[in-house]
């Protein structure tokens, strides 16, 4: 509804004034033209939704980011720990060949030994060239001692005796021999007044099993 009031005073000279002037239309509710409670509701409602659906994929985005950077990581220490386990294993394969080496020349060596030995054993003709070898070592005319196991010391005194002396192996050298349990079957040990000789089979068979290793 509008209306309006109005009214006046007579003033002083007998003149009219207006002293009230109003219509309805201006004392109208300011929020009447304005945005309704519910529509603002709404509009906030779904401001807030956008806000916290922001928030989110921008939560959501760092949350991937920090996950590939931290798989990134695991990635390189996985490989890094495959590497050192490459190596290690390459290491071992040598030190397995180097090992399955040494196992063979021992092994050969072993068979090398009985097979010599029980030559050596059985012919006291082969066994006479060994000595003789030692002997050769050392200068004519000298005093020696022969230690021979006693069993081969057996032999070729067997063997000399039926023969006369069949097998000569002294030479120009003045020999002792000398019967002696420490000495391997089919080896010897040669003693002069200046060196020692050697002749056992395990040593010669052990310097040519370090030569085939360390070689």
């Amino acid at each position: 509804m509008i209306w309006s009031s109005s009214s006046a005073v007579t003033s002083d000279n007998g003149g009219a004034v207006d002293a009230t002037s109003w219509v309805w239309e201006e004392l109208r509710d300011e929020t009447a033209g304005g945005v309704d409670p519910a529509e603002q509701a709404r509009r906030e409602e779904e401001q807030r939704v956008r806000q916290l659906e922001e928030e989110r994929m921008r939560a959501f985005a760092e949350g991937r980011q920090a996950g590939e950077a931290e798989m990134l990581e695991d990635f390189a220490a996985a490989v890094e720990v495959l590497d050192h386990v490459l190596q290690a294993l390459a290491e071992a394969r040598e030190e397995w060949q180097r090992t399955a080496e040494a196992n063979l020349v021992a092994l050969a060596t072993a068979i090398a030994r009985e097979i010599v030995g029980r030559e050596l054993r059985g012919d006291a003709e082969a066994y006479a060239d060994l000595v003789r070898e030692a002997l050769a070592k050392c200068p004519p005319d000298q005093e020696l001692r022969i230690r021979v196991n006693p069993r081969d010391l057996s032999t070729i005194s067997t063997i000399s005796a039926r023969l006369g002396n069949a097998v000569p192996i002294e030479g120009r050298h003045h020999v002792e021999w000398i019967a002696d349990p420490a000495v391997a079957p089919g080896g010897c040990l040669v003693e002069g007044p200046d060196r020692l000789i050697d002749g056992r089979v395990d040593t010669a068979l052990e310097r040519v099993y370090r030569m085939l290793v360390d070689g």
